[in-house]
């Protein structure tokens, strides 16, 4: 990758300091307190360090729109990425401590009978007719080949959610392998190729939005039995938003993480830790991502309005809905808890989503990917068993989604664009395990003793 020479200064914490033993770690590129360590030869947060890495990678080329001394700040909600690369090189992060992407083998794709039509049952997975290109971000993203989105990439892992532990939650989502692991290291554990298995997350995707619609559409009975709509409510079953309601309906988004974990293709090799580990990202990494698919589908995005996976919604602009005192919370600490999370939700997650414009597929198989990049960007550490299974999973997927996208000529470049996004839902599963555990160490709401298990409290 050709990185430009440097030629304007920043202001940056010392780098003594910011690695001192004495003193907490902080970032040298956005002076962020969190989660700094290093990477790539200097003191960052994971958030700099997954942007370092992603831009090296993809090879991808920003451009500043100012003057190239944008400010890079933890706090700031929209940040030059041209200055914020800049800034990663002259703190000492070196592209080529990057690991290179390893190309996979090329796949074909078989014209003659679609997958896709072979299973009336299934559910229909209709084609493009329009060519989308819309950035995640603020930039464009760069065509790749569709190897390139193939290929999978480690890095050096930087946070563990699965230390061991003994809770009964083990014992409700740990069942005992019905299949033995397999020995070889050539066998194949999916037997569902791309198209099929694109359409099983479509499947389990349509079963979680109809148990939605039953357990919280306010909608007349005749109107929820035997509708498929790709989201499980309308703007009139949506109520105000409260902590309480949330907390209270929680144990219903952990019971659909739970279904559709067990309904993995390949979940029997699963080792026991394996499974919890994947449940654990699955509940919260699920339920946020569903945040931003509910509110941009159902067009709330240019209203500043929040829609949660239970039928409630939040104003984001102002505080006009959502943001009222409550029996366990006040309207002032609200404010100063749930305020900012819903603000990086807002910006890091919704909009970005809403931009891409991803339809009931791409959803359901960005969803599925979001599971397996956890462990290839070093957030699980999974048996080998379960690092075979991720990636066949990945590839199938992509496949299928490049049989998808067959009629269109950006295939690879939305599959791209799919993966890219996936970094931002990382980080707001970072920001809402921190969230719950100051929640927990101020004793601000009741935790559900699941939640707790399931966060390692």
């Amino acid at each position: 990758m050709a990185i430009r020479v440097i030629t304007h200064s920043f202001s940056t914490p010392d780098v003594d300091e910011a690695s001192s033993p004495g003193k907490k770690k902080i970032c040298l590129v956005c002076a962020s307190p969190t989660g700094a360590s290093p990477h790539f030869g200097t003191i960052s947060c994971l958030a700099c360090a997954a942007f370092f890495r992603r831009t090296v990678s993809l090879d991808i080329k920003f451009k500043c729109t100012g003057s190239l001394q944008c400010k890079i700040y933890y706090e700031l909600r929209m940040i030059c990425r041209a200055c914020r690369f800049d800034k990663c090189v002259a703190v000492g992060m070196k592209p080529e401590c990057v690991q290179k992407r390893k190309p996979m083998k090329k796949y074909s794709i078989k014209r003659s009978t679609s997958p896709m039509e072979e299973d009336n049952t299934q559910p229909e997975l209709p084609q493009h007719d329009s060519h989308i290109n819309v950035d995640v971000y603020d930039s464009s993203v760069p065509s790749s080949s569709n190897s390139e989105f193939m290929s999978n990439s480690t890095i050096s892992p930087h946070l563990s959610i699965n230390s061991p532990i003994e809770y009964k939650v083990n014992d409700m989502i740990i069942p005992t392998p019905l299949h033995p692991t397999p020995n070889s290291a050539n066998r194949t554990l999916l037997s569902l190729d791309g198209a099929a298995l694109l359409r099983h997350f479509v499947s389990e995707e349509q079963k979680a939005n109809n148990r939605r619609r039953v357990m919280f559409a306010r909608s007349p009975i005749d109107s929820i039995i035997g509708t498929s709509d790709i989201i499980p409510y309308t703007k009139e079953d949506l109520v105000p938003y409260t902590v309480k309601g949330q907390q209270k309906h929680m144990r219903f988004d952990q019971m659909l993480a739970y279904e559709y974990i067990k309904a993995l293709p390949g979940f029997e090799y699963l080792e026991p830790h394996d499974k919890l580990a994947i449940f654990r990202f699955g509940f919260m990494g699920f339920g946020a991502l569903d945040i931003a698919y509910f509110t941009s589908k159902m067009g709330m995005v240019d209203q500043g309005i929040m829609v949660f996976t239970d039928a409630t919604y939040s104003t984001n602009f102002d505080r006009s809905v959502g943001w009222d005192n409550e029996e366990d919370i006040t309207a002032d600490d609200k404010q100063k808890l749930v305020w900012p999370m819903n603000q990086k939700f807002w910006d890091r997650l919704i909009k970005p989503l809403d931009g891409i414009e991803v339809d009931h597929v791409e959803y359901a198989a960005l969803k599925a990917l979001t599971m397996w990049r956890t462990y290839n960007l070093g957030y699980l550490e999974l048996s080998d068993t379960a690092k075979q299974l991720a990636r066949e999973h990945e590839n199938g997927i992509i496949n299928g989604l490049m049989e998808y996208y067959q009629s269109r000529g950006d295939g690879a470049e939305r599959v791209g664009t799919l993966i890219l996004f996936i970094g931002n839902l990382f980080e707001i599963y970072q920001t809402l395990v921190e969230y719950y555990k100051k929640i927990e160490l101020f004793n601000l709401i009741k935790i559900d003793l699941f939640l707790k298990q399931l966060l390692q409290f």
